[in-house]
């Protein structure tokens, strides 16, 4: 199963859409349960699975507004069980 996401929709006049893109494909094999993707330095990201926190991005003072520009500089592939 996998999900992407950008700021594809119609930009209006005078009002900003910040394009925050991420792709995330969830695997399941042999019992384990992985996701795997990549998403831009900006905003904060957590993935959770049962109530649980399996990965964190938190760009605090490094990144900011101007990490939105590219495609997902941040790869990430964790085991979710």
């Amino acid at each position: 199963m996998s999900h992407a996401s950008g700021a594809k929709t119609k930009k209006m006049k005078y009002v900003p859409v910040p394009d925050i893109d991420y792709r995330m494909s969830i695997s399941f094999e042999g019992g384990k349960i992985n996701a795997r993707g990549t998403h831009d330095g900006f905003p904060a990201y957590q993935i959770r699975y049962n109530g649980k926190v399996r990965y964190t991005h938190d760009p605090g003072n490094k990144e900011d507004i101007y990490s939105l520009i590219g495609s997902g500089e941040h790869s990430f592939n964790v085991n979710l069980n």
